[in-house]
């Protein structure tokens, strides 16, 4: 019997217990249309039997879904870092567990991934958290006033460039994404956004305060 073939995609969530908000994500996820083959690797940053059983349910009726114990280091920097290690993609899509992928999401991202080594997608703001509706838009933090960068909820990256930059930076409480984006740059990878690749965010409690800080 032939195996199956090895996705060219691998799209990465890191969660550590919102299983139920995790089943959403997964539903827009496993809905995407896409000009490539993709897995999805949910790397498991604790020990919530609820997340076990939505991933591995999902994953008995759809072999594209793979759960990866990433409870040995807490934080999304180090699940995110396990979930690249597992995955079998060339190209990485990075997203969160309480956040929606919008319809077209990894075409988008992936599209640009063609071209170039870091993508950044847009981020949808308010349709999740009751705002006025401005629509998506750019998180690139134009504040610090350096370079570009985006967000782990809506991140793309070329395998290669992941392993030379070494993964996410573990020892940052905060901002290990951005930190991931500025390093590539340095080192002379290309990063563009892509409009296209649009993710509905969620806020966490206290998410605006810490994000002000």
């Amino acid at each position: 019997m032939s195996s199956s073939p090895v996705p060219v995609v691998s799209v990465i969530i890191p969660v550590l217990n919102e299983a139920e908000l995790l089943a959403q994500q997964l539903a827009c996820i496993t809905s995407q249309v896409c000009d490539h083959s993709f897995e999805i690797v949910v790397a498991h940053n604790g020990r919530d039997p609820a997340v076990a059983e939505v991933v591995l349910g999902l994953a008995q009726r759809d072999p594209r879904v793979r759960l990866v114990d990433a409870a040995a280091r807490p934080g999304p920097a180090a699940a995110r870092n396990v979930g690249a290690a597992a995955a079998c993609g060339s190209l990485l899509a990075f997203c969160d567990a309480d956040d929606l992928v919008e319809p077209g999401w990894l075409r988008a991202l992936t599209a640009v991934l063609g071209r170039a080594d870091l993508v950044v997608g847009h981020i949808d703001f308010d349709i999740l958290n009751g705002g006025a509706a401005r629509g998506p838009r750019s998180p690139t933090p134009f504040q610090y006033r350096y370079l570009p960068a985006g967000l782990g909820a809506n991140l793309g990256l070329r395998r290669n460039c992941f392993t030379l930059l070494g993964g996410f930076a573990e020892d940052l409480l905060a901002g290990e994404d951005i930190d991931l984006c500025w390093r590539g740059q340095e080192a002379g990878f290309h990063l563009e956004e892509a409009a296209g690749a649009v993710v509905a965010k969620r806020d966490r409690p206290g998410s605006r305060l810490r994000a002000r800080q």
